[in-house]
């Protein structure tokens, strides 16, 4: 289960269809230059990549 404020910010997403929208042509066009075709699982797996990464490299943002 996720916590409070992860819940939260899974609710503003949900609330945001545009956000959504975004996160997913995001995805689409790093999965283009990749040449690979993500499942819902990965796609998964690469976004908590992302977060885990982010704090420890200064190149990577949410802020695409």
């Amino acid at each position: 289960m996720a916590s409070p404020n992860v819940d939260k910010m899974i609710e503003a997403l949900q609330q945001n269809g545009v956000l959504v929208a975004e996160l997913h042509l995001v995805c689409a066009r790093i999965e283009e230059q990749a040449q690979v075709d993500l499942t819902k699982d990965e796609k998964i797996e690469f976004f908590q990549e992302i977060a885990r990464l982010a704090p420890l490299e200064p190149s990577i943002t949410f802020a695409w």
